[in-house]
């Protein structure tokens, strides 16, 4: 389930980005919820450039605004044999994976730098946040690569091209 909010006013979200961020969440998810046999929560706050800066600053003391920032409600080691610590949401039964918040602003801004569409990036961020969620880090280069690849796999399987 997508929880989606839109808290700033700068670069108008419409309903296709929605639907748009809702596919990108529920193709990253798929196999999870095969695996826990369970549905997922994913909670999703677009902001702008100014409330991302008081978050990097808050939980990460960056003073400066970031495209995409995660934070996991679920324990999850994708390359561990180990049982994850999944957070579960008692009324509905599903494993709460997490907040991911994204700036518009940026977003719109990277867009234009990279030349490609507001929805391709959107989906690039969203993607990225989710895999976040599900434990996969990008810390050195290999791991990285992995995650782009994953990002640019979903991207490519729901038709947005750059």
């Amino acid at each position: 389930m997508l929880v989606f909010e839109n808290k700033q006013n700068l670069i108008e979200i419409l309903d296709e980005h929605i639907t748009l961020v809702g596919s990108v969440v529920d193709f990253c998810v798929k196999d999870f919820k095969v695996k826990y046999k369970k549905e997922v929560v994913v909670s999703i706050i677009i902001i702008d450039d100014e409330e991302m800066r008081t978050i990097n600053m808050q939980y990460r003391n960056i003073d400066k605004p970031t495209d995409v920032l995660s934070f996991p409600m679920s324990a999850i080691n994708p390359f561990g044999d180990d049982e994850p610590e999944l957070e579960i949401d008692l009324d509905t039964d599903s494993i709460i994976l997490g907040d991911i918040a994204i700036s518009a602003e940026r977003t719109h801004h990277q867009a234009k730098e990279y030349g490609h569409s507001f929805n391709r990036e959107i989906g690039f961020l969203v993607s990225h946040g989710v895999y976040h969620l599900l434990g996969y880090d990008h810390k050195n280069a290999e791991d990285e690569e992995q995650m782009n690849e994953m990002q640019e796999n979903i991207l490519k399987a729901l038709g947005i091209t750059r």
